[in-house]
C-alpha cells in the first residue's frame, strides 16, 4: 500500500497532540469541512501517522530506479491490492481539492490525549527521529539521579540491635551500632560488664548525649594510653534521649583483672540478687559472701551485705514509706474481714501533707473471747518502737483460763504520756464495755501518765 505522503504531497498534518515517544504510531480521524460547489461537503480522512524512524525514508528511495532494485526485491507487493488512477473517484476530487488551497487538518484529538494519559505517555508525534546523543545524555541524567538517591540512602545510618534489659543485661555483649533507650541503662550495662569481666573500667566522659569508657584511670590522648579498651556512644538526634555504640574496642592489653571491681557496690549487689534474699531473707552472710565469690569473682565486705539486705527487702517488700501510705486501705480490709472490729487511725496536716499520727486496733474475735472466757484482769504496757520511724507501741493483755496471755488491743501512737493514755483507753473502755473500776483490775508498770488516765477514764 502506497504511502499516504506520496498520494497527498500537499497536505500538512499538524495535530494538536502532545509529544509522543519514539517508535508510537496512533490513528488520527480528521474532518474536512470546506465549500464544495456551492455546498458544504463533510468528508472523512484517515491518516496513519508513524512516529518512528520509517519517515527518513523519503520518495525519492522509491523511484531510485535500478539502483534500489536489489532492495525492493524483498518486499511482497501484491498488485490486486494497489489503488491506482481513478480507481477511487471521490478521493481524487478532494486530492484536486487540496491541490486548490493551502489546507490544514485540525484534528479533534481530546480522546486521543485522554487515552496517552491513561497509558503513561506524554510528548508531540513527530516524523523526525531522535538524535542519539540527546538520547544518551537523557540515560546519564537518570543514571545521575539514581546515584544520588543511592548515595543518600547509604548515608542514612541503619540502627543496630536494641538492648533489651531482660534479655541482654545477664549476659553483656557490645556491638556498634547498638541501641540503648537512655544513659541510664547504658550506664547499668557498663557497670554489669566490668564486674563480670573483673576489669576497672572508668567514665571519661559521661553526660546524657555522650558517654565514653576506658579502662583504668589513664589520661591523655587515646593513641598514647596503655590500654586500648575504648567504648564511646553518642545520642542518635538532639531530641531522642536514645544512645548508639559509635566506637568500640574490647581489647585489653597488660590489665589485671581485680578482686573488687569499683562497680560492685551494696546497691548492685541488691539489685542483682534480690530473687535471692526474697527466698531467703535471712541468708548467713558468710555464704552470702561465697555466692557472690562463686559468681562474679568478688569480695564483699561485711557492710556490703548488710546495705545489700535492706535494698533487696525495699525492692522486694516496698519501703517503711510506701508502707505507711497503705495503712489506711489496711484499716478498712479489717473492716470488712472482721466485722464488729474496731479500727482507728488518726492523722494530722503537715503543710499540704496528710501525716500518720495514731493507728487503733481491737478485734471483734478478742473482743468476745476476753468477755466469754478470760479473767476480769487487763494488764497495760507500752514499748518502743526503733527504726526509720520511731514510736511507742501500746497493748492491753489479759488472762486465758490456762493462765497465759490473751491479746485484747494494742495501739501505736507517737510517745507514752497522759494524753496517749487517755485516747487508748477510752477505745479499750467502750470495746470491753467496762461501767467503772470496780469489775476489773488493772495492772501497770506505772509508767508516765498511765494512773492518771486509768483513774479518769475508769473511776473506782
Amino acid at each position: 500500500m502506497e504511502n499516504y505522503k506520496e498520494r497527498i504531497p500537499h497536505v500538512k498534518f499538524k495535530p494538536k497532540v502532545r509529544s509522543l515517544p519514539l517508535y508510537s504510531t496512533c490513528y488520527l480521524e480528521a474532518e474536512i469541512d470546506k465549500k464544495v460547489n456551492k455546498g458544504k461537503q463533510k468528508e472523512k480522512v484517515v491518516a496513519l501517522v508513524s512516529a518512528n524512524n520509517e519517515e527518513e525514508h523519503s520518495t525519492e528511495e522509491h523511484k531510485g530506479g535500478a539502483q534500489d532494485e536489489s532492495d525492493d526485491e524483498d518486499e511482497f507487493v501484491d498488485n490486486d491490492y494497489e489503488i491506482r488512477p481513478k480507481d477511487d473517484p471521490e478521493f481524487d476530487e478532494v486530492i484536486s481539492i487540496v491541490d486548490d488551497h493551502d489546507f490544514v487538518a485540525h484534528v479533534d484529538n481530546e480522546d486521543v490525549l485522554e487515552e496517552f494519559a491513561d497509558m503513561g505517555y506524554a510528548g508531540e508525534i513527530s516524523d523526525h527521529s531522535i538524535d542519539t546523543e540527546e538520547l544518551r545524555s537523557l540515560d546519564e541524567s537518570s543514571e545521575s539521579d539514581n546515584s544520588e538517591v543511592t548515595s543518600k540512602r547509604r548515608k542514612k545510618k541503619v540502627k543496630g540491635r536494641t538492648w533489651v534489659p531482660a534479655r541482654d543485661l545477664k549476659d553483656p555483649h557490645f556491638e556498634i551500632g547498638q541501641v540503648f533507650a537512655d544513659c541510664t541503662m547504658f550506664r547499668e550495662a557498663v557497670k554489669k560488664f566490668a564486674v563480670k569481666t573483673g576489669y576497672n573500667l572508668t567514665f571519661q566522659k559521661n553526660t546524657n548525649k555522650k558517654i565514653e569508657v576506658i579502662c583504668g584511670k589513664q589520661k591523655g590522648r587515646r593513641e598514647d594510653r596503655a590500654c586500648p579498651f575504648w567504648m564511646y556512644a553518642g545520642s542518635i538526634s538532639q531530641k531522642s534521649p536514645e544512645l548508639v555504640i559509635k566506637t568500640l574496642n574490647l581489647e585489653h592489653k597488660n590489665c589485671p583483672v581485680v578482686p573488687r571491681v569499683k562497680f560492685c557496690t551494696s546497691t548492685f549487689i541488691g539489685k542483682e540478687y534480690a530473687h535471692v534474699f526474697k527466698v531467703d531473707p535471712y541468708i548467713s552472710r558468710k555464704g552470702f559472701q561465697d555466692r557472690v565469690r562463686d559468681d562474679y569473682c568478688q569480695n564483699i565486705t561485711h557492710r556490703q551485705v548488710k546495705r545489700a539486705r535492706k535494698l533487696a527487702a525495699e525492692l522486694n517488700e516496698g519501703s517503711e514509706a510506701d508502707q505507711y501510705n497503705m495503712l489506711e486501705s489496711y484499716a478498712v480490709m479489717l473492716r470488712e474481714t472482721n466485722p464488729n472490729s474496731t479500727v482507728k487511725m488518726m492523722t494530722e496536716m503537715e503543710g499540704e501533707v496528710r501525716k500518720f499520727k495514731r493507728f487503733y486496733v481491737c478485734l471483734d474475735a478478742c473482743k468476745r473471747g476476753w468477755k466469754e472466757g478470760c479473767r476480769p484482769v487487763i494488764g497495760l504496757d507500752g514499748c518502743h518502737i526503733k527504726g526509720n520511724y520511731p514510736g511507742q507501741l501500746l497493748s492491753a493483755v489479759g488472762i486465758d483460763a490456762n493462765n497465759g496471755m490473751y491479746p485484747i488491743a494494742y495501739a501505736i501512737v507517737e510517745l507514752e504520756n497522759y494524753e496517749t493514755w487517755t485516747w487508748f483507753m477510752e477505745f479499750v473502755r467502750v470495746d470491753l464495755k467496762i461501767n467503772n473500776g470496780n469489775d476489773v483490775m488493772f495492772m501497770s508498770d506505772k509508767q508516765k501518765g498511765l494512773l492518771d488516765a486509768v483513774a479518769d477514764v475508769v473511776p473506782g
